[in-house]
């Protein structure tokens, strides 16, 4: 090197005549030099330099000029764990294979092993890495990387390939199946993502698979058919062919994907509890699940007509149906809830219809209504009876209720009729007080009464 660098002095003084070729020399080393000293050589020449390179360790390594990559540098490699990427960028300054015969690990992004593998050849003592650790980040092939661990374990069979940070692999089912029958390590906990449609058994095979996320499209339509789906927190795209189906089973479904659970029936029915349906409704809104506008609901047991009022609103659209059906059925809610379920039964297209009957009973619980309102139900066609506490306490008034209903009734006059008692008893089958002080009426009437 020494001499070399004399040399350079002497064209520089002149002393020496290099007009012939410019002082482009090809220069060769007969003796091991540091990066620094083969940085300067190179900026003599445009010449090729050979020569070894005492400096071993990539952090030096690094720091050694480009120069087009025309210079036959011999180097190696002391480090025992190397990024690809930097392998592959030290490989570019030489002609020369690198001597790697210390390195056991390999680093780097999945593009970068890849490289290093397409250059393997450039790198002489390869088969002495036993693990690739990839960096953090997504693999968008699994076949890829299948591949990929199938190549490097061809160069050192005991080779590893760690996917420990890698965050979300993409790739068709039985591609992403076959990276777990390799020696590739950590897939559990990795996210996977299918590129096409899969059945809800598929599906299921991947999820024992890993913890991570399955992002798919599950090919299977009807209900029934995802009863198997195991596992909670896949993105699962899922679509409901059915046209009648369980609010319960939506709803079960539904908790297994974070995705939209979509029933593309025009003519679907979902039948269920008046808490099943108001699950699958919150879904409804939340954007978890999705159905057609002509969607028809249909209660099984009891509901209050402040759900249905609420279910109703909820979903501007669909429509439900009261099953009445149990001999114990009664609707109960508030006046103007009852009032309003009542509206949704009429028009030229109800909002709710009554299956097993034409009319249904009803209960008027937390306030009481006065005689106008209780004749109102009594004369509403879908009511069957009416059970309500009745505020008005006028004689004159209670005697013009309508019909035969369970009411509880009081009578707060001073002085009232016999007659009118016996005509308000007749108006309910509930509970009749008579708080007035004075009774009056013929021997027939009090007879009637006791």
């Amino acid at each position: 090197y020494a001499d070399i660098i004399d040399v350079y002095s002497h064209i520089s003084a002149n002393t020496i005549d290099d007009s012939n070729d410019g002082g482009d020399f090809a220069l060769t080393l007969s003796e091991s030099i540091t990066v620094g000293q083969a940085n300067n050589l190179s900026t003599k020449t445009t010449g090729v330099v050979t020569a070894t390179i005492s400096n071993m360790t990539m952090s030096e390594l690094a720091l050694l000029n480009t120069d087009e990559g025309n210079n036959a540098f011999t180097i190696t490699v002391a480090d025992t764990s190397v990024n690809a990427g930097e392998l592959v960028t030290l490989h570019e300054k030489t002609t020369v294979a690198i001597d790697i015969e210390a390195v056991t690990t390999l680093t780097g992004d999945f593009t970068e092993v890849q490289q290093f593998y397409q250059d393997c050849d450039e790198f002489t003592n390869n088969d002495k890495i036993t693990m690739i650790t990839l960096d953090a980040g997504a693999i968008t092939d699994a076949a890829a990387l299948k591949t990929f661990h199938d190549n490097i374990r061809s160069l050192s069979s005991s080779a590893v390939v760690n996917i420990i940070n890698v965050t979300t692999i993409t790739g068709a089912y039985i591609d992403l199946i076959n990276l777990y029958v390799s020696t590739i390590t950590n897939l559990s906990g990795r996210n996977l993502t299918l590129s096409g449609p899969i059945f809800g058994e598929e599906a299921n095979d991947l999820d024992f698979l890993t913890t991570g996320v399955i992002t798919a499209t599950i090919s299977n339509t009807n209900i029934a058919e995802f009863a198997n789906l195991t596992g909670t927190g896949n993105a699962y795209t899922v679509t409901v062919n059915d046209t009648a189906v369980n609010a319960a089973e939506l709803n079960t479904l539904n908790e297994k994907t974070t995705g939209t659970v979509t029933c593309d029936s025009n003519s679907l029915v979902i039948t269920g509890s008046s808490t099943e349906l108001d699950t699958m409704l919150s879904a409804k809104v939340a954007g978890e699940i999705d159905y057609s506008t002509s969607t028809v609901l249909t209660l099984i047991g009891t509901t209050t007509a402040g759900d249905i009022v609420e279910r109703l609103t909820t979903d501007g659209n669909v429509s439900e149906t009261i099953n009445n059906n149990a001999a114990d059925f009664i609707l109960d809610g508030s006046y103007s809830e009852i009032d309003a379920v009542l509206g949704y039964m009429s028009g030229g297209t109800p909002r709710v219809t009554i299956t097993n009957g034409s009319s249904i009973p009803v209960s008027i619980s937390g306030e009481t209504i006065t005689v106008t309102q209780a004749n109102l139900l009594n004369g509403n066609t879908y009511v069957s009876s009416v059970t309500a506490s009745i505020s008005n306490y006028e004689a004159s008034v209670l005697v013009t209720l309508s019909g035969i209903n369970v009411y509880t009734i009081g009578i707060g006059d001073a002085s009232v009729s016999v007659a009118n008692i016996n005509t308000i008893n007749g108006k309910t089958t509930g509970t009749l007080t008579v708080n007035s002080t004075t009774v009056t009426g013929s021997y027939s009437d009090l007879n009637t009464l006791y």
